[in-house]
C-alpha cells in the first residue's frame, strides 16, 4: 500500500497499522512524491491525504484517472467540505481525521480480502 501524507505522525502510524497486519507499504510526504511512486509501482490501495503542500490529493486523483491507475483510494482528510466532487471511480472511501484505528484496521483488511478475490 501507498500512505500519502504530509503529517509525519500519520505517516508513522499508519504504517504501524499496516505493519501489524503484514502488509509491506511505501510512503510519500506529497502529491509529488506520491505520483513518482505511481509512476514505478503498483499498490494494492494508495491512504491518501487530500491537503498537502506541492501537489494535492485531487492532483493525485486525478492523475491516476489520467493514467487509468484502478488501484483504489482511501481518502484520508480533516476536511469534510468539498471533498464530495472526488471521483467516485477511483475513492473507495472517505475517513475523515481524526480516524478511529479500529475502523482504519477494517478498511485495510477489506481491501486486503478483496484483493485476494
Amino acid at each position: 500500500m501507498l500512505i500519502v501524507d504530509d503529517d509525519p505522525a500519520v505517516r508513522e502510524i499508519v504504517s504501524a497499522i499496516l505493519h501489524r497486519e503484514a502488509v509491506t507499504c511505501d510512503v510519500a510526504n506529497d502529491g509529488e512524491q506520491a505520483v513518482d511512486l505511481l509512476r514505478r509501482e503498483t499498490y494494492v490501495a494508495v491512504l491518501l491525504d487530500l491537503l498537502m503542500p506541492r501537489l494535492d490529493g485531487e492532483a493525485v486523483i486525478r492523475f491516476m484517472k489520467e493514467r487509468g491507475i484502478t488501484t483504489p483510494v482511501v481518502v484520508m482528510s480533516a476536511v469534510a467540505d468539498g471533498s464530495q466532487d472526488l471521483d467516485p471511480s477511483i475513492v473507495t472511501i472517505q475517513m475523515q481525521k481524526p480516524i478511529e484505528l479500529g475502523d482504519l484496521r477494517a478498511v485495510v483488511r477489506a481491501i486486503l480480502k478483496s484483493a485476494r478475490t
